[in-house]
C-alpha cells in the first residue's frame, strides 16, 4: 500500500471461496516488534477471513520499532482503507477498522477524520486509550480509577518501557537521559522478541 511517497507492505487475508464483493476490515496492531507478523494478530486475522471478510493488515514501521510518532503513523489508515478498498473482490462501502492497543486509539482518533466519513463504515476498538496523561500514571505506579473508587494493578513492565523508551527524554530536566531511553526500549524489543510476559524473572539480569 501507498503511504505518501512510500510503498509499504501489507498481508491480505481472504475468505475460502469465490463471491463478493465482500466487506474489508484493516487490522492495525499496536507498538510491538512482531507487528504483522504476530502470531496472535495472524490468528485473529485468519478468524475474521473465515467469516466472510477481506482483512488487510498494513505494515507500520514506526510501530515495529516501538516509535509511536502519531503524526506519521495516522496517514497508515486512510492509506490502507483506500488499498482495501481498490482490490478486486472487495466492498468499498463496507471497509472497516480492528485496532489493537495502540493501534486502537490511532483507529479511533482516524474515525473522527471528517476526510474519511462514508469510507469508514465501522470500528472495533481493543486495548486502546483515551487520556494520555491517565495511561501514564497507570503504566508506572498501576494506580486508576473505576466507578469513582482509585485502584491499583501491577501493569505489564512492557508498557512501561515503550513509554520510558519513547518518552523520558521529554520529560523537564531528563533531556539527557537517552542512555536510559534506550535502555527501556531495548527491554521491550527483547520481551517482544522473545514472545514472552515482560515480568517474567527472565528479564531480571538484562534489567
Amino acid at each position: 500500500y501507498r503511504r505518501g511517497a512510500h510503498t509499504l507492505p501489507a498481508t491480505l487475508y481472504r475468505p475460502a471461496g469465490r463471491g463478493g464483493p465482500r466487506p474489508g476490515w484493516v487490522l492495525l496492531h499496536g507498538l510491538t516488534c512482531r507487528a504483522r507478523a504476530h502470531p496472535a494478530l495472524d490468528r485473529f486475522a485468519r478468524a475474521v477471513a473465515a467469516a466472510g471478510s477481506l482483512v488487510l493488515v498494513p505494515e507500520v514501521p514506526e510501530w515495529r520499532r516501538l516509535r509511536p510518532a502519531p503524526a506519521r503513523t495516522l496517514p497508515t489508515i486512510p492509506a490502507a482503507i483506500r488499498a482495501l478498498a481498490s482490490l478486486e473482490g472487495a466492498d468499498p462501502d463496507r471497509i472497516g477498522v480492528i485496532g489493537f492497543s495502540f493501534g486502537a486509539t490511532q483507529a479511533l482518533i482516524a474515525a473522527a477524520d471528517p476526510a474519511l466519513e462514508g469510507a469508514l463504515r465501522g470500528l472495533a476498538a481493543w486495548g486502546g486509550y483515551a487520556d494520555l496523561h491517565r495511561l501514564f500514571r497507570f503504566g508506572i505506579t498501576g494506580e486508576f480509577e473505576l466507578d469513582g473508587t482509585v485502584r491499583l494493578l501491577e501493569p505489564d513492565p512492557y508498557g512501561r518501557w515503550v513509554m520510558g523508551g519513547s518518552y523520558v527524554t521529554a520529560v523537564p530536566g531528563l533531556e539527557r537521559y537517552g542512555p536510559l531511553a534506550a535502555a527501556l526500549r531495548r527491554l521491550a524489543l527483547e520481551a517482544g522478541r522473545a514472545g514472552v510476559y515482560a515480568g517474567n524473572p527472565a528479564y531480571d539480569p538484562l534489567k
